[in-house]
């Protein structure tokens, strides 16, 4: 008896969540058949407004791999993760594509955030 409830309670424990007080955190829960993946939500949209269009990369960085071309007026989804600046002082957008099978990093120069 002893023994089936120690092993309950460490079961229990191990297959809770963690939560912090006091800690916002905005994400998501996607699940698929092998695991759960927690992603960020999306904070709103961004409309591609160059005339070339622009590219998402893989990093903060045009020299990193480029995962997908998102031609003028194409809207993608801001990742929750705020705008944040390259070593050049350039902004930066974490993005997804509406069917979420690219994301990655533009260039906010590009075009809006809505």
């Amino acid at each position: 008896m002893k023994k089936t409830l120690i092993i309950t309670l460490v079961s229990v424990m191990l297959s809770t969540s963690l939560v912090i007080p006091g800690k916002d955190v905005k994400a998501e829960t996607v699940t698929n058949n092998k695991t759960n993946i927690i992603q960020p939500r999306e904070s709103g949209s961004f409309i591609v407004t160059a005339s070339s269009g622009a590219y998402i990369y893989a990093q903060r960085d045009e020299a990193s791999y480029r995962v997908y071309y998102a031609p003028c007026n194409t809207v993608l989804w801001r990742m929750e993760y705020g705008t944040t600046y390259d070593q050049y002082g350039r902004a930066w957008y974490k993005v997804r594509t509406y069917d979420s099978y690219y994301s990655g990093w533009i260039l906010a120069s590009t075009g809006y955030k809505d």
